[in-house]
């Protein structure tokens, strides 16, 4: 059969060569270059910090919100995060010795000395200010809750 004439089968494709299962060496390295290690703090990616960018703060204008009362009115309230900054403030205190009273009359917990060895699970105070349509408050809502996942 005449070599000229001869097509390759386009599903089986032209014969593969044998394959050398050594790399190639370049001939800028040595041989035996050891790997370098990459610096951790030289990865060329940028956060959005590094590069100057930052989410826009949109305080509230409080002289457009004045003539909406419940929406001022949440605005302006400022709750308690913890118990340092509720004790300042008489109202919350006199909340907070309520609901402890609530507590104790419903029997809630029962006093036991503390067990060696054991976890004793927290407790946090969670302040909240409840409003009337009017936007005027209606009262002071304070709850102990137990931290369960301790």
């Amino acid at each position: 059969m005449d070599e000229s004439l001869h097509t390759t089968n386009s599903l089986t494709g032209p014969p593969l060569l044998p394959i050398d299962p050594t790399p190639p060496r370049s001939p800028s390295l040595p041989p035996t270059s050891p790997v370098a290690a990459i610096p951790m703090g030289s990865h060329p990616m940028l956060t959005r910090a590094q590069a100057g960018i930052f989410k826009p703060r949109h305080s509230a204008d409080l002289a457009y919100c004045g003539s909406f009362g419940l929406l001022f009115a949440l605005l302006t309230s400022i709750e308690p995060k913890g118990f340092k900054s509720a004790a300042k403030n008489p109202a919350w205190l006199a909340t907070m010795d309520e609901e402890v009273q609530a507590l104790k009359n419903n029997h809630t917990w029962i006093l036991v000395p503390r067990p060696a060895h054991t976890n004793i699970v927290g407790s946090k105070w969670v302040f909240q200010t409840k409003y009337l349509p009017n936007s005027s408050i209606e009262r002071l809502k304070i709850r102990l809750i137990a931290k369960a996942f301790t």
